[in-house]
């Protein structure tokens, strides 16, 4: 893991010192609101598998869309940012009103890495990652059979899940007039999963006995809208 995270650094150093050069690079303090879906091949089993379990398939959905904010310091191009996002509850009651389950995905991303000129507006980035995922799961059932299938996870450490992710971002940058702001940045982006999410620990409530792969990749698609603070 040591080796993975000085090769990828070395990466983004490398990338950093050619991005420096082209002086069109912009600079600024954004203010973000962000919208994504994550995707995760054995994390969606795994919830499809507790779906059944409460004997309505399809209850909970794996992938909800995630809504956040987050801030981002651009210098020649170079950028350090953060941000924290949340899913609305996903979930239901099944027909009888016996069993009901409930879902919530919380994220936070912490990430550095270069952005390139394509134009005197458009930038590319290609940014290093640490992302942490925690999943709420809430099970709640009048039948026995199925509330005995679920146990508070064995994993009280609060930084359950963390695991490496690559950025690649497009920065549509519109230039404004305002006393706040100078200007406002469309910026679509697309994650990749460098190493694996281990999504049974990162929940705080597991389905017991489940023994398929609890690990998985997790890539994701989105959309940031970012406001450039005017400077003093």
């Amino acid at each position: 893991m040591k080796k993975y995270i000085a090769f990828v650094i070395l990466i983004v150093l490398g990338l950093n010192s050619f991005a420096q050069k082209n002086e069109k690079a912009k600079n600024g303090l954004n203010i973000e609101l962000l919208s994504f879906k994550q995707s995760s091949t054995n994390f969606e089993n795994y919830i499809n598998t507790v779906s059944d379990s409460l004997g309505v398939a399809g209850m909970l959905t794996a992938s909800p869309m995630q809504y956040g904010i987050g801030v981002s310091l651009l210098l020649n191009g170079f950028e350090l940012g953060a941000d924290y996002s949340k899913s609305f509850s996903s979930g239901k009651a099944n027909g009888a009103g016996t069993t009901a389950a409930k879902m919530n995905l919380t994220t936070f991303n912490v990430r550095i890495g270069p952005n390139f000129s394509l134009s005197k507006n458009l930038l590319f980035g290609c940014l290093f990652m640490l992302t942490s995922n925690e999943v709420k799961l809430d099970v709640a059932s009048t039948t026995p059979a199925i509330s005995g299938r679920f146990k508070a996870s064995d994993n009280e450490n609060m930084f359950r899940s963390y695991f490496l992710k690559g950025r690649f971002q497009v920065i549509f940058n519109i230039p404004t007039k305002g006393n706040f702001f100078t200007a406002v940045k469309l910026i679509p982006f697309y994650d990749v999963a460098i190493t694996k999410h281990n999504f049974y620990d990162a929940s705080d409530n597991v389905l017991k006995n489940y023994n398929n792969e609890k690990t998985s990749n997790n890539n994701a698609l989105g959309v940031k809208l970012a406001f450039t603070l005017a400077s003093k």
